[in-house]
């Protein structure tokens, strides 16, 4: 087996998304810099990925056959676009003389510490996704399954009397995390699973990338490397970051989404709900449970935030409309999919009774507090939040609490109120990753803050 050739291949079919996303992301921009360089590349993955799963999905619908032309037809269309605006941009660029290195300091020591620890946990998770291939139930059976049998047949099979029906397995879930693994495998022309699960490994990368892009913009680089190695660290985070579990997926989308809401409350950049709402929508395009912690997470604050500033009514009304529009570029396919074909929409009935589990509590508490899943993130959290009270409440840092509070409290709410209970030794752990990134942003947010006080 070539193996450089197989890198290159695996390459291909992670980065050409890749550089489709940063095109899209750099549109959106305009002419203005918002972005810096290494935020545009962490959105860039995320924005290309979630295009290209729709995209692909849509040919599916169609019935047409997935080929590596057909599924890469869209991103050739907007790598030309971007060919042609970056042509433009350096004919108008004016050529800048090379600034004097800097010369060597402590700071500059302490910075590169920092950035080595923040590299190590990259090559950690990257090395564990290449010498440990899946064993989970959920991504056996269900992802890698459902991927490979849309490699297998190159398309989607649309006809229930089909042992391999819409990937054959828990049909009611949205196919955008299988269907970039079948892209891969098309990409490479074969299956070979640690090149296919590399795709929590890229979406751990792009969160680190962004969150230090949307710490830099209001804090110094030292403490923006601080607290994006502290949402790199959570323990059960760099674990599934290399195993495939598409909860990690869900949590980083959450966390992406609202970073960019929360950056559009402050400063009103429209780009930046756009942004958001296309993180928010590749989301629930990953996995039913999205859209609830989506209406729970991000509707509160929203609503808020647009109550507070009620100066111009049609202004909130067309920010809520282009919000949830571009939310539902994502939803509305999928959902209008699931009612043609008569997926459930909901939990099956036995699961939707409503009753009382309080032996629960007690396993809750370990699995946050003692299990060594979430580190010291817990205890510190709540610290934060009992000390920095006035500053959350008085702050737009109340909106981003407010959006972790909904997620979080749906997650645990049918492990409490139903027969969802029963899973809670295999299920509680990762199900709360998903609220985990937005959490581990919030309080860094707070103490930046603190910092920001103490500077002046």
């Amino acid at each position: 087996m070539n193996y450089l050739l197989l890198t290159i291949k695996t390459l291909m079919g992670y980065c050409l998304p890749l550089l489709m996303g940063i095109v899209i992301v750099d549109l959106l921009e305009g002419k203005k810099t918002l972005l810096i360089k290494m935020e545009k590349a962490g959105l860039g993955f995320m924005v290309g990925y979630g295009v290209q799963v729709l995209y692909i999905f849509f040919l599916g619908l169609l019935r047409v056959e997935f080929t590596f032309l057909s599924c890469s037809l869209l991103i050739w269309i907007f790598l030309l676009i971007g060919l042609i605006r970056l042509i433009k941009k350096s004919r108008l660029r004016q050529k800048e003389k090379p600034g004097k290195k800097p010369a060597f300091n402590w700071k500059v020591a302490a910075l590169s510490v920092i950035l080595l620890l923040i590299l190590w946990k990259y090559l950690f998770s990257l090395s564990g996704a290449f010498l440990n291939s899946s064993y989970f139930d959920d991504t056996v059976s269900i992802w890698n399954y459902k991927a490979k049998v849309f490699y297998t047949h190159r398309s989607l099979i649309s006809q229930p009397e089909n042992i391999d029906f819409f990937g054959g397995r828990v049909q009611k879930y949205p196919p955008g995390i299988p269907l970039f693994k079948a892209w891969v495998g098309i990409c490479l022309d074969g299956w070979h699973e640690w090149a296919i699960n590399l795709i929590t490994f890229s979406f751990f990368a792009s969160m680190g990338l962004i969150a230090y892009g949307n710490f830099r913009c209001r804090f110094p680089s030292g403490w923006s490397l601080i607290m994006t190695y502290i949402i790199l660290s959570v323990p059960l985070l760099v674990f599934h970051s290399f195993f495939a579990h598409v909860d990690i997926i869900i949590g980083i989308s959450l966390f992406s989404g609202f970073a960019y809401l929360y950056r559009w409350m402050r400063g009103g950049e429209t780009t930046f709900l756009v942004i958001s709402a296309m993180l928010i929508g590749l989301g629930v395009f990953t996995k039913d449970e999205g859209l609830i912690l989506v209406v729970t997470g991000f509707i509160p604050p929203l609503l808020l935030y647009l109550f507070i500033n009620m100066k111009d009514i049609k202004k909130n009304l067309y920010f809520a409309g282009l919000f949830l529009g571009v939310v539902m570029v994502w939803t509305l396919p999928w959902y209008l999919t699931k009612i043609i074909y008569g997926f459930p929409i909901s939990l099956p009935p036995e699961y939707c009774r409503l009753e009382f589990h309080p032996e629960v509590f007690k396993m809750i508490v370990y699995y946050i507090f003692s299990s060594g899943n979430y580190n010291i993130l817990f205890p510190v959290a709540f610290l934060t939040m009992f000390l920095g009270a006035k500053t959350i409440i008085t702050t737009p840092l109340r909106y981003i609490f407010l959006a972790w509070l909904g997620v979080f409290l749906m997650t645990i709410y049918p492990f409490i109120f139903s027969p969802f209970s029963e899973f809670i030794g295999t299920a509680f752990g990762r199900a709360v990753l998903t609220s985990v990134p937005l959490l581990t942003f919030a309080i860094c947010l707070v103490w930046g803050q603190w910092f920001l006080e103490a500077q002046d």
